[in-house]
């Protein structure tokens, strides 16, 4: 049995597991708001909001791919789709002009198809349910299904590290001397880095090691 730790409140609960042993849902802050959360690997991480004080993670795809919900600044819900440390409002990822709101996504398929509920016109004012498939060729579908990737020589990635902690991002081309690349103090519990370099090195490895 383990214990899920909260954001620094009393409440958490797990909604949702896929086979790599990730756990979504959510957790108190010491604020008293909720926010969703990803568990990974033994680190928690905050998947934040819109600008509001709430969010719940609902489900988690095999691809790592999240869904749940999350307030704007006017505490307004709006479905979420967390894609390589990127939360993604799912009103942005439909055609304009459909008339529809989606307020939250309560599944999502390894596929990458979406269900949940959200109001369709302005004087519709009851719940409906969605299914959302992002197109294949889509300009707002978000590209990978990873959170590693190297691109034009550059390599990009997301390092879960301990949350609320400062800590130094090393590289090494031997496992045996390690380069200072990064020092940051971490909020979310997961960093997305970019290593512009990374092309110019036969081999190169990445760690995250908190600060004393």
């Amino acid at each position: 049995m383990t214990t899920l730790e909260t954001l620094g409140g009393d409440n958490s609960q797990a909604l949702a597991i896929n086979n790599s042993g990730q756990i979504v849902g959510d957790a108190s802050t010491a604020d008293s708001h909720t926010h969703a959360l990803l568990y990974l690997h033994g680190f928690l991480v905050d998947l934040g909001t819109f600008g509001g004080f709430n969010s719940i993670a609902t489900d988690i795809s095999e691809r790592g791919q999240i869904v749940g919900w999350a307030e704007d600044v006017h505490l307004r819900s709006h479905a979420f789709l967390w894609h390589n440390c990127v939360l993604y409002d799912l009103n942005q990822l439909i055609p304009p002009g459909s008339d529809w709101v989606l307020t939250q996504a309560n599944a999502i398929n390894d596929s990458g198809q979406i269900v949940g509920f959200g109001k369709k016109g302005l004087v519709d004012q009851n719940d409906r349910a969605f299914l959302l498939t992002l197109a294949q060729n889509s300009p707002q579908r978000p590209e990978d299904n990873q959170l590693i990737s190297f691109k034009n020589g550059h390599f990009d990635f997301c390092m879960p590290v301990p949350l609320g902690s400062p800590f130094v991002l090393a590289a090494s081309t031997n496992l045996v001397n390690w380069i200072p690349v990064s020092t940051n103090y971490n909020r979310s519990g997961l960093v997305d880095f970019n290593d512009p370099l990374a092309g110019g090195f036969f081999t190169r490895f990445y760690r995250a090691v908190p600060l004393q």
